[in-house]
């Protein structure tokens, strides 16, 4: 995914706060995916774990 200014012309206090905006909300995005990922990941090997017992 790519954002660009490019040919919007110059570049405004409110490019900078959309930008802020969208990188906190993609910096939240990604926590919550990783967080989520882990606790599958731990799911996953706990079930493995009951499986083998």
């Amino acid at each position: 995914m790519t954002f660009t200014t490019t040919g919007g012309g110059p570049v405004t206090e409110q490019d900078v706060t959309l930008a802020r905006a969208i990188f906190n909300a993609a910096a939240l995005y990604l926590a919550d995916c990783e967080r989520l990922r882990a606790e599958q990941s731990a799911d996953s090997s706990d079930q493995a774990g009951d499986v083998a017992a």
